[in-house]
C-alpha cells in the first residue's frame, strides 16, 4: 500500500514506514500520507526510533555521507508536524 501510493507521500519514506508500523497502514493512508495529520503518539514514536537509529549508526560509523542529511530532514519534518498542532 505504501509504495503504490508514493506519488501521494507528504513525508519521507522512513517516517511513513514507522508510522505504518505504529498506527497501521490504513491510518497512514487516511491521513493522506501526511505526518502532520498523524496522532502525536505516532509522531513521538517515529522521532524516538529515528533518533535511536541515527545514534546507533553514528556510534558505529557506518552511515554514508548523505544518510545523516536525509535523517536530519526527516526528524526536522516530524518536529515541524508536532509544532503545527
Amino acid at each position: 500500500m505504501l509504495l503504490a501510493s508514493r506519488h501521494r507521500w507528504q513525508a519521507d519514506e522512513r517516517s511513513l514506514l514507522l508510522a505504518c508500523y505504529n498506527a497501521g497502514p490504513t491510518r497512514v493512508a487516511r491521513a493522506s500520507f501526511d505526518m502532520r495529520r498523524m496522532p502525536l503518539q505516532t509522531l513521538d514514536y517515529a522521532e524516538r526510533v529515528m533518533t535511536l537509529h541515527d545514534d546507533l549508526l553514528a556510534r558505529h560509523d557506518r552511515a554514508p555521507a548523505g544518510a545523516a542529511r536525509a535523517a536530519d530532514a526527516g526528524a526536522g519534518m516530524l518536529r515541524m508536524a508536532r509544532a503545527s498542532r
